[in-house]
């Protein structure tokens, strides 16, 4: 994008910073930027499930405190900002105060240069390694909030992968959440309604969420994978290192980093 280089400093505008997505973001994109010679300044809120609305606005206000003067380019990685209406607020307003270029991740930016990441691949090939490797054909899905790019994506790798292989999606099985682990606590407290008719195997469209189902399930006395397989999608450590580790793909999220400061310069 050619961002003209006068203060060698960018800003990079996220939330919740310390979750291991965001965090692999900002260290591709600092990785990148050491080797140009470019400083990183990260504003980020640190918005937790539990936080109040009250909280959440006024973290919101870490926004506020960007000198836009002192940056040659900004990158905003939209979706992790969840506060509603305050990414769309924030666009508005660099749009406003900011001459120089910016990037948008996980958006559809009406003035910047965005893009979207996408796990479509991973999710189709979890789902090749359950029913071709493991021989499973009844699988759930537990997805994100309903009009989201991502929950759709992933969604419709899952029912092509089963549709790849004869198998019918039961739209009892599809479960919409919003990909954080009360998702999979409640979907787990559906399925176990009826024990006699568990799915062998539930996909779930982040890690979150699976870590959720999982736990609910083995305090209900169930066994993963014993009982249920759970994959998950993300590679987060909190997966790695939870009581049973989950199965899942790697998000490349260092290397989106790197991506959007490329695409910045």
């Amino acid at each position: 994008m050619g961002a003209v280089m006068k203060n060698n400093r960018i800003a990079l505008l996220l939330g919740q910073a310390d979750e291991a997505y965001q965090s692999e973001f900002i260290h591709g994109v600092m990785k990148y930027a050491f080797m140009k010679g470019i400083s990183v300044c990260v504003f980020s809120m640190y918005i937790k499930y539990q936080n109040k609305k009250e909280r959440e606005y006024g973290d919101s206000n870490i926004y506020n405190l960007i000198n836009y003067d002192l940056f040659d380019g900004i990158i905003i990685l939209a979706d992790t900002i969840q506060t509603p209406g305050v990414e769309k607020a924030l666009e508005e307003k660099i749009k406003e105060r900011f001459d120089g270029p910016v990037v948008a991740i996980d958006t559809d930016s009406k003035y910047f240069f965005s893009f979207w990441t996408d796990g479509y691949d991973s999710v189709y090939a979890l789902m090749e390694h359950l029913i071709v490797e493991h021989g499973l054909k009844d699988i759930a899905y537990i997805t994100g909030r309903k009009n989201h790019v991502h929950s759709k994506r992933r969604l419709q790798a899952y029912r092509d992968a089963m549709a790849a292989h004869g198998l019918i999606v039961r739209e009892d099985r599809v479960f919409y959440g919003d990909f954080w682990y009360t998702s999979g606590n409640g979907c787990a407290d559906i399925l176990l309604r009826d024990r006699e008719n568990l799915p062998e195997a539930i996909m779930c469209a982040n890690d979150p969420m699976a870590i959720g189902f999982a736990e609910e399930i083995e305090r209900r006395g169930l066994s993963v994978p014993g009982d249920i397989a759970v994959l998950g999608y993300g590679t987060s450590e909190e997966g790695k290192k939870c009581p049973k580790p989950l199965t899942s793909a790697c998000i490349p999220a260092e290397e989106y980093g790197e991506y959007s400061l490329d695409a910045l310069l």
